[in-house]
């Protein structure tokens, strides 16, 4: 990896990590004589924390939504959503389903 790509990860961290703060919430497990603070990983290896990347889209499918600034997108069917950048190329398919009708009926 280059420093390139090691700046451009460690940007993309950065926002996440400030994303996640914002928005996740980190679990606290207490013990008789301890507490312990449990925060998933925001990287797992090369890709993102399917949970995370999961919180990421419902915020931006949210937006979306609120604002009606995405339209043209997202193309929803009850199989899959795809996401697309402004540019018009496919940057997320999501075929989790609870995401699907969680945007479907509030689109509607």
């Amino acid at each position: 990896m280059n420093t390139k790509e090691k700046l451009r990860k460690e940007k993309i961290k950065r926002i996440i990590e400030s994303f996640w703060e914002e928005n996740g919430t980190a679990q606290v497990v207490t013990g008789k004589h301890s507490e312990f603070i449990i925060e998933p990983k925001i990287f797992l290896g090369n890709e993102v924390n399917p949970e995370v990347a999961k919180l990421i889209i419902k915020t931006y499918l949210a937006e979306v939504i609120k604002n009606d600034s995405g339209q043209g997108r997202v193309i929803a069917t009850p199989e899959k959503l795809i996401i697309k950048d402004s540019k018009g190329n496919i940057a997320a398919i999501v075929r989790d389903k609870s995401i699907i009708e969680e945007y479907l009926s509030q689109a509607e």
